[in-house]
């Protein structure tokens, strides 16, 4: 099977076989032709695709078709109100990012303590577990190397100057109230709301690393952390297994 993570910057493929995975990495961002990504798909022999998806419309609606084209059995990935025993705590659990749903259900399997997942791309997203209440909540932030108008063009539905939108003093459980707009986004920032937040977790807690920038993070973290690159696509594959 073919697993595809079209995100904000780049479209991340993994091929599944017995024999293990292979990996391709498809830089969209200015470049939304996928001329590169169209001829790895046609180049490609599997017998089912699955995407997830948190690319901008454009994009998303040209990686959909390119899909179409193959003629391959498709699904397109979305985020549940259960699954597994993991609950999604969102207000409205279909607009919680599919991204960062899958992480959680990645890191549900992989840990059997209370999580916080920080996963640092063009957007730095933050998420609490709870083994016991399940998703409580997250931040999300501008990326490292995220001008803060790109920032904002992620979110073309969120008005910015809406009241919900905070600096994160707690765990946000709708997308406004997740986003973070100060800008620029420091280690010192970042720390700050782990340290705030870790008492809404019980003990050990396990903190997983995740995303293209999470070398940026690695060595500066208070909290002692472990880096799990793939995990949207450990996210996907449980899923995929749960459902089926």
């Amino acid at each position: 099977m073919l697993l595809i993570d079209s995100g904000n910057s780049a479209i991340k493929c993994r091929v599944v076989e017995q024999g293990g995975t292979v990996d391709e990495y498809f830089p969209v961002y200015q470049n939304s032709d996928l001329v590169d990504f169209n001829n790895y798909l046609q180049s490609i022999s599997t017998d089912r695709i699955y995407l997830a998806s948190v690319s901008s419309e454009q994009i998303k609606q040209r990686v959909n078709s390119l899909i179409r084209e193959t003629a391959i059995p498709f699904h397109e990935m979305s985020p549940l109100a259960e699954l597994g025993g993991l609950i999604n705590g969102y207000e409205n659990f279909e607009q919680l990012g599919v991204d960062r749903w899958l992480t959680l259900i990645a890191a549900y399997d992989l840990t059997e303590t209370d999580v916080i997942i920080i996963d640092a791309g063009t957007a730095i997203k933050i998420e609490l577990l709870s083994r016991q209440k399940g998703f409580l909540g997250g931040a999300i932030l501008p990326g490292f190397n995220t001008r803060l108008e790109r920032f904002k063009a992620l979110f073309p539905s969120i008005d910015f100057n809406h009241s919900d939108i905070n600096n994160s003093t707690r765990p946000g459980l709708s997308t406004v109230a997740c986003i973070n707009k100060q800008f620029p986004v420091t280690m010192g920032s970042i720390n700050k709301i782990l340290l705030d937040w870790l008492n809404l977790l019980d003990k050990p807690v396990t903190v997983l690393l995740c995303g293209k920038d999470a070398a940026l993070l690695e060595h500066n973290l208070t909290l002692q952390h472990k880096v799990v690159s793939d995990l949207v696509f450990k996210g996907m594959l449980k899923q995929i297994q749960l459902l089926e």
